[in-house]
């Protein structure tokens, strides 16, 4: 879609050309939901919304009048080859108003994610609330003999990717910064230097994806001393879309297909991922070198 829209830019240089532009509103980003949102106010730029209830078979009805009408009144329909109010009904109650599809499929309206999205909107936007200082503080005090700084770094290579990190204690994001070098270890270092200076009495964990040159930039981190995890990526935050395998998986979208319908790759996002991601202790070998004796026993 990025590289069609590219195009029709190009036809445009000369003449006196318009775009029209049809789609059903089901993605949550791309150049045509760029349209009816970042780019609205372009001049010459016109965005019409066509509803269930802007066809024929339901003009004049709202979605209240609509769930009250009888069952012969249901069935009435001049286009029959058109949304019906049946349907729209039978969608109310299967998905509701709020869900991505009624939006979408019924209101013609983006929705505010995509209905594959792994994470869902809300929960982004209360992650994004900020905190009081005052609640964060006495939570450290509470809890600081069992956290970590625990860091997570998505490593780029050379290109439009970024290597981005994101630190997090307790429940409590403390920084983020990402990076567009193709080789920003310097940049990475002074980052983690500083959650020290903050945080000198709390160990920082570090998981870094280590696919591709991610490896090779976890053991530079290793070897200027700090304690790094290998985290596995499958694949590329409410644009981050899922699919069901055959074996019953869940399989996160490639980072090639998430810039195949023009957005960005979530770097970033996985950095905050990572952050979260639950860290499964190293196991230990103890060996005694006398047979230890329990009292009572």
């Amino acid at each position: 879609m990025a590289n069609m829209a590219a195009g029709f830019e190009g036809i445009r240089a000369a003449g006196d050309v318009r775009i029209v532009t049809l789609c059903n509103p089901t993605v949550p980003s791309g150049p045509v939901y760029d349209s009816f949102g970042r780019n609205r106010a372009t001049p010459g730029h016109e965005c019409i919304t066509i509803s269930a209830f802007d066809t024929p078979n339901l003009d004049g009805l709202t979605m209240e009048s609509l769930l009250q009408l009888s069952e012969e009144e249901l069935d009435i329909a001049p286009f029959p080859w058109l949304t019906r109010r049946r349907w729209v009904k039978e969608m109310y109650y299967k998905w509701g108003p709020t869900n991505p599809r009624f939006m979408s499929r019924v209101l013609g309206e983006f929705p505010t994610q995509a209905s594959d999205a792994v994470f869902h909107l809300d929960w982004i936007e209360k992650a994004a609330l900020p905190y009081e200082d005052e609640v964060f503080q006495a939570d450290l005090q509470r809890n600081a003999h069992r956290l970590c700084v625990q860091v997570g770094i998505d490593i780029a290579g050379p290109g439009d990717d970024e290597t981005a990190a994101c630190a997090r204690l307790g429940t409590y994001v403390l920084a983020r910064d990402a990076w567009s070098k193709a080789d920003p270890l310097d940049e990475v270092l002074a980052f983690l230097g500083k959650l020290m200076r903050l945080f000198p009495s709390v160990p920082i964990v570090i998981l870094a994806d280590v696919v591709g040159v991610g490896y090779h930039f976890a053991r530079a981190l290793a070897r200027a001393g700090f304690d790094v995890r290998e985290f596995v990526a499958g694949g590329a935050l409410s644009d981050v879309r899922y699919r069901e395998l055959l074996n019953g998986k869940i399989e996160i979208e490639h980072k090639d297909e998430v810039r195949a319908r023009g957005s960005s790759s979530p770097d970033r996002a996985e950095a905050l991922v990572m952050a979260f991601h639950k860290i499964i202790p190293r196991e230990q070998t103890i060996t005694y070198s006398a047979p230890v004796q329990i009292s009572g026993y």
